[in-house]
């Protein structure tokens, strides 16, 4: 087992070099340094800190995984370095990489908290951070060139930590398997809505289906919605990362053209529904106009339909049908057929 490689240094036209498995405790301690050099492994070893590597002017990948850093400092000045690789080490920051020209960063399997120090790595395309002790994903935004992400297996519990991503229109496979945020309801369908250019999320691949469930949980009246839910539901799935229990309509499937009630007739509906209101105004004072709607729906998922579209429309419940427990308890008596609608 090798203790140092100093003896390369005489190979000056060396381009790939793999020294793992052995006992160095130095990285690329070569003099003078190999100026051919592309590919340096050197996994596997005891190396505990990083000696400045510039004067390896060519170095474009440098694997370091199973040794035993806790830092990444020395690599200031590699222009050439495309991909650096540190997993299962002990690292606990990722200071030192500011402003290198990464496109692809491994650093599974070790004790980092944040992501905050590679904000400024604008050529990054892929990330993987797998197994650290990640709870956000700050540091991410502004990485345009950014199209994987694996922070699986960390302690991510929100899907307001997801928002970062939002502005990444390159981001097409995510994975965050293994986190809490993974027991929130619905929590694949929610971040597909937040991100919906992902073509896979986890081990699967995105289906059409999916985008679509995922963009009419909150739809075209996406604003009108929220209004509701921030009154009548102050603690909506966002703002506490998931847990609350939404409102059964936003959480209704899509149409599949059978259900009588497409989003092409949502302007029809709003139509009906108020020339049904204003009859009422007339003829019943007490305005219940969710009584109106009885006989217009016989399908109870026509009718749980046509009654949220009325409220989105109008940005306040329906009277007397203005909470979850009163629509649950309206909605079986609610069977209709209003001829003159």
């Amino acid at each position: 087992m090798r203790q140092d490689a100093t003896s390369l240094g005489k190979l000056v036209r060396l381009t790939h070099l793999d020294v793992s498995h052995n006992a160095l405790t130095d990285c690329l301690k070569i003099e003078p340094p190999l100026p051919q050099l592309r590919y340096a492994r050197l996994c596997h070893n005891s190396i505990a800190s990083l000696r400045p590597l510039a004067g390896f002017r060519n170095l474009q990948e440098l694997w370091l995984d199973n040794n035993q850093l806790t830092r990444l400092s020395g690599l200031e000045g590699m222009v050439t370095l495309r991909v650096l690789s540190a997993c299962s080490n002990q690292l606990e920051t990722l200071e030192g990489l500011q402003g290198l020209p990464l496109h692809e960063l491994y650093v599974n399997h070790n004790r980092l908290t944040t992501l905050e120090p590679i904000h400024s790595l604008q050529a990054l395309r892929v990330l993987q951070a797998r197994a650290n002790q990640l709870r956000h994903l700050r540091g991410c935004e502004g990485l345009t060139m950014l199209g994987s992400v694996d922070v699986s297996d960390n302690d991510i519990h929100s899907l307001e930590e997801l928002k970062p991503c939002q502005g990444l229109r390159l981001l097409q496979a995510l994975n965050i398997e293994g986190n809490r945020m993974q027991t929130i309801s619905n929590a694949r369908l929610n971040v597909l809505n937040i991100l919906p250019g992902l073509l896979s999320l986890g081990p699967q691949t995105v289906s059409s289906n999916e985008k679509v469930y995922a963009a009419n949980m909150h739809g075209d009246d996406f604003y009108a919605t929220r209004a509701i839910r921030q009154t009548h539901f102050p603690e909506g799935e966002l703002d506490d990362g998931g847990n609350a229990e939404p409102p059964l309509c936003v959480m209704l499937p899509a149409s599949d053209g059978t259900d009588g009630v497409l989003r092409g007739e949502v302007d029809e509906l709003a139509e009906t529904a108020a020339a049904m209101e204003a009859v009422l105004v007339q003829e019943d004072p007490a305005h219940n106009l969710a009584e109106l709607f009885r006989d217009k729906y016989t399908d109870e998922l026509d009718l749980l339909r046509a009654c949220f579209v009325w409220m989105v429309r109008n940005g306040q419940p329906m009277p007397h049908c203005n909470s979850t427990k009163q629509f649950h308890e309206a909605a079986p008596v609610l069977r209709p057929e209003l001829k003159k609608f």
